[in-house]
């Protein structure tokens, strides 16, 4: 008898949904994350699958993506029907200081291109990103005879 406990799901929700593949696992493919209707998304994904679709309902905390920094600088800009094309740079890039006021390491600053701001890295993130690239070139050999195993 499994001592798993049930989960009560709900039909609408994310959820990560891959293929039904084989005991080997050869022809199981990763479909993506869907938002949406299980019904509706397995529907839509019918077409990509051999014997079936496996959804697995997705948690707040695993609905997003650890991203992480491969340069310390881009310019970024909203399409057209945010409004910030027609602002002038000086209130354009205060929208964006205030659009991005929770997000720690980033700053604000005049864009190079139209409508656009550029967006840059703390020194302190600086830093972590030029460890990483670093430590991104060496072999498990190399770290190891520096200390740094994983």
């Amino acid at each position: 008898m499994s001592t798993r406990t049930l989960q009560k799901l709900k039909p609408f929700g994310y959820w990560s949904v891959t293929t039904e593949g084989d005991v080997e696992g050869r022809t199981t493919k990763n479909l993506g994350t869907f938002h949406g209707y299980i019904d509706e998304i397995a529907f839509h994904l019918a077409d990509k699958c051999y014997y079936g679709l496996q959804f697995k309902a997705l948690l707040p905390d695993e609905m997003s993506p650890k991203y992480l920094p491969t340069k310390s600088k881009v310019t970024v800009s909203l399409d057209i029907s945010s409004g910030t094309w027609d602002l002038k740079n000086e209130d354009r890039k205060n929208y964006f200081k205030e659009l991005l006021q929770d997000r720690p390491n980033v700053i604000v600053k005049d864009g190079a291109s139209y409508a656009s701001v550029d967006i840059e890295l703390t020194n302190s993130s600086k830093v972590d990103l030029l460890k990483r690239t670093a430590l991104s070139k060496l072999s498990d050999e190399e770290k190891m005879a520096l200390g740094l195993s994983n």
